[in-house]
């Protein structure tokens, strides 16, 4: 047993190195797939799972487009807590080989939310927009990886009126910013 170690040691080792390489996980800073779980509008909304395909543009510059799934979540005038189907798209420009810093534009669900407007009618309000974040990035040899971004967006208020055959009654924009936070494995 000690044999078969210390030829996979041998076989694994440069000779011209300076440094010695033990045959120890996978090398997953290379271009692939990855897999996230994760809270924020990166995700979907609240929560959410996103796919990646990091795309090597040179040893540490990756183009990165994403889709995400997820649940927006909110409140109606009554506290009652809503959930919808949310989703994100976007592409993220990544600098560096195991611990990355990104950033880039994302377009998504940010959250939902219910409730009656100034002239007593029911709106139901889905906040979509478009946000800049910029994070950091950490991948293990062994293919975990997590990852924390911010960033500032535009929140659109699409508002509409269910029981007025869902006539739309306004569109708003205002700044806001969003924290994201992703676990996951790199294939």
């Amino acid at each position: 047993m000690m044999g078969i170690f210390f030829l996979n040691f041998l076989l694994a080792t440069d000779p011209t190195a300076s440094t010695v390489s033990l045959p120890i996980g996978n090398d997953k800073s290379s271009p692939g797939l990855a897999i996230y779980a994760g809270f924020g509008a990166l995700y979907g909304g609240t929560v959410g799972i996103s796919v990646e395909y990091q795309f090597a543009l040179n040893p540490t510059l990756r183009l990165t487009p994403l889709f995400s799934v997820g649940s927006a979540t909110g409140n109606d005038s009554l506290g009652t807590t809503l959930n919808a189907f949310g989703y994100c798209v976007g592409i993220n420009l990544e600098f560096g080989t195991t611990q990355r810093f990104f950033i880039g534009p994302i377009f998504g669900t940010l959250l939902i939310d219910e409730g009656f407007d100034k002239d007593s009618i029911y709106i139901r309000n889905t906040v979509v927009g478009p946000t800049l974040i910029g994070g950091l990035k950490w991948i293990t040899r062994f293919g975990f990886l997590w990852e924390i971004s911010a960033g500032m967006g535009y929140q659109i208020n699409n508002k509409v009126a269910p029981a007025l055959n869902n006539r739309y009654t306004g569109l708003s924009a205002v700044l806001a910013p969003t924290l994201n936070i992703g676990f996951g494995y790199k294939f």
